[in-house]
């Protein structure tokens, strides 16, 4: 009973944990070999909590949140990370400026778009 008051999703609340947040200062630009993902309007925290998930497992330490991304606090997206919250660093950052400042520093950039 005591779990499912201090919960606040209907499920998935066997266990409940008091962690320090890890720092969210923007970092600078990548270092030589760095890989960082930028996400821009990631709007479901499950989806997000996957993308974090997924770039923990592939090695990403560093990932920049644009504009109209969830908030990576939300507790679906805690829950779907499986504790990869804790690994990757997120920053929240304004994309073009951040991407452009990169790029003129050297940075390679990629990009993928959903609409081609």
């Amino acid at each position: 009973a005591e779990l499912k008051r201090l919960g606040t999703l209907v499920t998935g609340n066997e266990l409940v944990a008091v962690v320090e947040r890890p720092d969210e200062a923007p970092g600078g630009a990548p270092v030589a070999g760095e890989l960082v993902l930028a996400l821009d309007g990631v709007s479901d925290p499950g989806n997000m909590g996957t993308l974090l998930r997924i770039a923990d497992w592939f090695g990403v330490r560093r990932v920049v949140c644009g504009a109209g991304c969830v908030e990576v606090w939300n507790p679906k997206c805690v829950q779907a990370t499986m504790g990869s919250l804790f690994r990757v660093r997120v920053e929240q950052a304004s994309l073009p400026g951040l991407l452009q400042k990169w790029s003129t520093a050297g940075t390679t950039v990629y990009l993928a778009d959903m609409s081609g």
